[in-house]
């Protein structure tokens, strides 16, 4: 009696091939984060995220445009950094920010203290005046704001 074919493929029947490049690939590109990181001053370093060899431009992934000002700064010592490692191709740097998730915050009105909206409502001009009615509805708003609280 034939023994029926397994349903799962051995880990060795399997081309790692592909799966063998990428990871090479990924260790060039982290060797080559570590020497730009190393060039930069460490304040620096840590928000560089990632790098990415593109033909003969450098690709250094940001965590935000604040910080990529400041690294454009060293354009420099990067672009030496590449010319030592061998590879004459790369003449330009770029970065690109990396869009970190949305954080949700909570948003709160910024209230004032108590007394100051008493004061509000207590200064409230003269009666009939547009003004006044204002002012005597925005110090109300206040205090119930502040109660509920």
């Amino acid at each position: 009696m034939k023994k029926p074919a397994p349903a799962f493929k051995s880990i060795h029947e399997y081309d790692i091939g592909p799966l063998a490049m990428c990871l090479a690939r990924l260790g060039e590109q982290q060797a080559l984060l570590a020497k730009v990181r190393a060039v930069l001053p460490e304040a620096l370093a840590g928000h560089v995220l990632h790098t990415v060899l593109s033909g003969n431009r450098l690709l250094l992934y940001v965590d935000s445009a604040a910080w990529a000002s400041q690294i454009r700064f060293f354009r420099d010592a990067i672009l030496a950094l590449g010319l030592q490692a061998g590879r004459q191709s790369v003449n330009d740097v770029q970065l690109r920010i990396l869009q970190a998730e949305a954080v949700e915050r909570v948003r709160r009105a910024n209230l004032p203290t108590p007394e100051t909206a008493e004061r509000i409502a207590a200064e409230s001009g003269a009666e009939g005046d547009e003004l006044a009615a204002a002012l005597n509805r925005l110090g109300a708003t206040l205090r119930r704001r502040l109660r509920e609280r």
